[in-house]
């Protein structure tokens, strides 16, 4: 087994900040003529609130057939309500994804399409009466990548209202979950019949990590064991009195359409240069509960062909991650 040094990093909460919509075009940027907007003193205006928190993260579940996600909806902002129907229409603008992150894969056109181009202020209102919205099939895709969608005004049907550049284009950055996603409180039991002197790590934290649309990989959240272990994919044990953890050992657990645990694998692979693999224990309860949110599973850290570790662990859910 190996060893390693460690350091304890505290799992934080975070929080999100509401943002607000109002004033958006009020600052150093309308006045000097960033925005484009030079000669519309007191003009009117169509925006995309959520464009002000470019790159919107957008989490999609992993899965067979249509979602339907509604995105965003269009502001006229002026003194008065609209006086008239107003029509936006919206383009798909890839330039603006690369251009906020190059790292992201753009959303292939064939996994969705948009129910309307158009959104419309009716007259007597200030926000769009329709939502953007997209019907999306996330099953060809990739749950280790990340993929950016971007849509921008192209035109509006009142031609004395102008759309604000910082306003214009929202980015959304797609990541794929499955329903078992989430960080979860670990409990259980570990033997290891060839080494007494180690035993188990409980209760511990992890993420699940969504690896395909059914599938999920384990990541300890609790000690940083360096740059090869970026998610924390090390089974965390106790070596006598210090926390230490199985080298390219870290599971990775498939369901049926049962919410049965049908396979317990290597992440690290089947098996690992140490020798290391997964095997499910099928005396196990190994089945998700819906309900409860938890998931109950036992099952070998195999070595060298033979078994030699048991874990029999229950994985309660706490929140996304």
């Amino acid at each position: 087994m190996n060893k390693f040094l460690i350091k304890y990093k505290s799992a934080a909460m975070v929080t999100l900040a509401a943002l607000s919509l109002s004033s958006c075009l009020k600052d150093e940027g309308f006045e000097n003529g960033t925005y484009g907007l030079a000669g519309f003193t007191g003009g009117e205006f169509i925006s995309i609130g959520a464009a002000g928190r470019n790159p919107n993260a957008l989490a999609l579940e992993s899965k067979a057939g249509d979602q339907t996600v509604e995105l965003f909806q269009v502001t006229y902002d002026y003194v008065d309500a609209a006086k008239e129907a107003i029509k936006v229409t919206m383009a798909k603008d890839d330039a603006a994804v690369t251009a906020a992150d190059p790292t992201l894969v753009i959303l292939p056109t064939n996994v969705y399409t948009v129910v309307s181009n158009d959104l419309t202020i009716d007259a007597g209102k200030r926000v769009s009466t329709n939502t953007f919205t997209l019907k999306v099939n996330t099953s060809t895709l990739n749950p280790l990548k990340a993929y950016g969608v971007a849509f921008t005004i192209s035109a509006i049907s009142k031609s004395s209202a102008a759309a604000p550049k910082n306003l214009k284009t929202v980015i959304y950055k797609i990541s794929l979950k499955n329903k078992y996603d989430g960080f979860y409180e670990v409990a259980g039991s570990m033997t290891d019949f060839a080494n007494g002197a180690l035993t188990g790590l409980y209760p511990h934290t992890v993420n699940l990590y969504t690896s395909g649309p059914d599938q999920n990989d384990y990541g300890q959240t609790q000690y940083n064991f360096g740059g090869g272990y970026p998610r924390g994919e090390i089974h965390l044990i106790m070596n006598g009195a210090s926390v230490s953890g199985y080298g390219s050992f870290s599971p990775v657990f498939k369901f049926d359409a049962a919410d049965n645990v049908i396979a317990v694998t290597n992440f690290w692979g089947q098996p690992a240069g140490n020798g290391r693999s997964g095997r499910l224990d099928v005396t196990g309860v190994n089945k998700y509960d819906a309900a409860t949110k938890t998931i109950r599973v036992k099952y070998w850290m195999v070595q060298a062909g033979a078994d030699r570790t048991l874990f029999n662990e229950v994985y309660t859910w706490k929140r996304a991650r």
